[in-house]
């Protein structure tokens, strides 16, 4: 018998449960931070320009193939792409931020998440100067 955890994640990975909506913000969010048109995203991976609509506003299922694409031009992971699309990934990535924050007290989650802010922006700065 399969336990909860597996049942959950397999559930989670079936087609249907997928929140391709989500996914096509995420394509948005970042092909506008790289400014780039749908037409340039459209080209770099070999698709037509409605088809990156329809991926961006969630009415079509993206194929991997494509997905693996998209991530390779807009310089990001799959993960990034479908991370909360995945139920039981989502609910994992809470449990975890749940587990470490709940016996903190407030100053000491103000503090923590403070932190997570200022690492964030580190990294990103980082990641930003390791570009040029």
């Amino acid at each position: 018998m399969k336990s909860k955890e597996i049942q959950a994640a397999e559930a989670g990975l079936e087609a249907d449960n997928i929140d391709y909506e989500a996914i096509g913000r995420r394509v948005y969010r970042l092909r506008r931070k790289k400014q780039l048109t749908q037409e340039n995203l459209a080209e770099s991976i070999a698709i037509t320009p409605q088809h990156v609509s329809a991926i961006e506003n969630g009415k079509t299922k993206v194929s991997l193939p494509t997905l693996i694409n998209i991530a390779r031009v807009l310089e990001c992971s799959l993960d990034y792409l479908v991370y909360d699309s995945i139920p039981y990934l989502v609910e994992r990535y809470d449990l975890d931020a749940k587990n470490i924050l709940e016996p903190c007290t407030e100053i000491e989650r103000e503090y923590l998440l403070k932190t997570m802010v200022l690492q964030k922006e580190l990294l990103q700065q980082g990641y930003r100067l390791k570009k040029k």
